[in-house]
């Protein structure tokens, strides 16, 4: 995913000791489409500096360090800096200790092995701080004079409608005028019925009901821009009944469901390919394969992963074949060439061409080994 997920630029601060795990995890993020500056903390004096510096969007930790520790790490982090989003990424901890660590105030619990699911735990935590922020926000601007609220909501970089409660606009922003492509005119004689696709209108009132009921609300959906163009939207909403109005903020979410859709296309190809693909770490576990190299190998998903690709090595070849193969790969080379390959069975399988090749930024982080029989 290549889209910054609507948070472009976060600022973490990440306790871990372990420059290997750390760099795994800064690559996950990166992968997932996060713009990011992280701050790595390897013991409790340089976690206390950095804290001092402040300025930091979210807290990753580890759990366990010698002489310090996430529950210890979090009571600074709230003393310092209250709300500040803190998600435990860490080895096995047990059960208990991850519960506890959640009643003392961590936003989430995020276990090594699990890794794929730190990015959404972000943007889980991440989101909730907006919302939070946005009904302060809604909050204070009603309290003050009218000409500083308009102000403040003008130079939001967020959309911003304030409707009634049918719905009818009553104030926009100018960031959601950009964004829509219609002017303040056009829009203040409208209603969102009139702009929103997923919903029908009698579905409009009826959601419209639900947030007067609970008092907010977050979102996705999707609007008509001016030019007739679809935008996707993240919105959230906060029902301010007694003063007949509904404070929203909304944010462009397009590029990012056009990233999603990409990514579910690309995995589609994968999973479907004729050919035989498997993805390694630098240090060459396996950690994908796709059906075809099962089919041909006999290696079930669960038995490859996190092994050696050697398991298919069939002794056909001298050791310089597979030193010049990981030389040339581990520099960010592409490597082509046929082997003679070993099933499951450790019957020999036809020979496979073979295109192996890193997927690099700076230094090589995934191995990609795309094989088709002959």
């Amino acid at each position: 995913m290549n889209s910054e997920i609507n948070h472009p630029g976060i600022r973490i601060l990440h306790l871990e000791d372990s420059p290997p795990d750390a760099e795994i995890i800064r690559e996950r993020l990166i992968d997932a489409g996060f713009s990011l500056h992280l701050d790595q903390a390897a013991n409790e004096k340089e976690f206390n500096s950095f804290l001092q510096i402040g300025g930091y969007d979210i807290v990753l930790a580890d759990y366990q360090l010698p002489g310090f520790d996430a529950p210890l790490a979090l009571r600074m982090v709230q003393a310092a800096y209250p709300g500040l989003p803190f998600i435990c990424v860490s080895g096995a901890v047990g059960e208990e200790k991850a519960v506890e660590l959640l009643k003392l105030g961590a936003t989430d619990y995020v276990p090594k092995s699990r890794l794929e699911k730190l990015p959404l735990a972000m943007i889980r935590a991440l989101d909730e701080v907006r919302e939070r922020t946005a009904r302060q926000l809604a909050e204070e601007t009603l309290r003050e004079n009218e000409e500083r609220y308009r102000s403040i909501i003008r130079t939001s970089m967020d959309g911003f409608w304030a409707i009634d409660l049918d719905g009818r606009f009553q104030e926009v922003n100018d960031a959601y005028l950009a964004m829509s492509g219609y002017t303040r005119s056009n829009l203040l004689s409208m209603s969102v019925a009139d702009i929103e696709i997923t919903e029908s209108p009698d579905m409009v009132r009826e959601h419209l009901g639900r947030i007067i009921a609970q008092g907010y609300d977050r979102f996705e959906s999707r609007h008509r821009r001016a030019d007739g163009h679809v935008m996707h939207v993240q919105v959230s909403v906060i029902a301010l009944v007694s003063q007949n109005l509904m404070i929203c903020f909304i944010s462009d979410i397009t590029e990012r469901k056009q990233s999603e859709d990409k990514m579910r296309k690309l995995s589609q190809a994968v999973e479907q390919s004729p050919v035989s693909i498997v993805i390694t770490d630098t240090k060459g576990y396996i950690e994908f394969v796709n059906p075809k190299f099962t089919q041909i190998t006999g290696y079930e998903a669960d038995e490859a992963l996190g092994r050696n690709p050697r398991i298919l090595k069939s002794d056909h070849y001298s050791a310089d074949v597979y030193q010049n193969l990981w030389a040339t790969i581990s520099s960010g080379g592409v490597w082509e060439g046929e082997f003679l390959n070993k099933k499951r069975t450790a019957n020999f399988f036809g020979r496979m061409r073979q295109s192996l090749r890193s997927k690099t930024r700076t230094t090589p982080s995934r191995t990609i080994w795309p094989s088709r029989k002959m």
